[in-house]
């Protein structure tokens, strides 16, 4: 079986150590995660539109992946 794109692209993330990143990716990498945890923070308010959204993943259960 051949490995997918995302199967490439999670790899070279698990692989690479921080100290491989010049300190303007780790600033900009920084910046990403602040932005993704205001993103989920503004979205912990739901409206009830997206219920059935929220059931689906929530019946699909836990997966080999990690949400950080």
């Amino acid at each position: 079986m051949t490995s997918s794109a995302t199967d490439e692209l999670c790899r070279f993330i698990a692989e690479t150590r921080i100290d491989a990143l010049s300190p303007s990716v780790r600033h900009a990498a920084k910046r990403v995660l602040l932005d993704a945890s205001g993103v989920i923070l503004g979205a912990s308010g739901l409206s009830g539109d997206v219920t059935p959204f929220v059931d689906l993943a929530r019946m699909a259960g836990r997966g080999p992946c990690a949400v950080l």
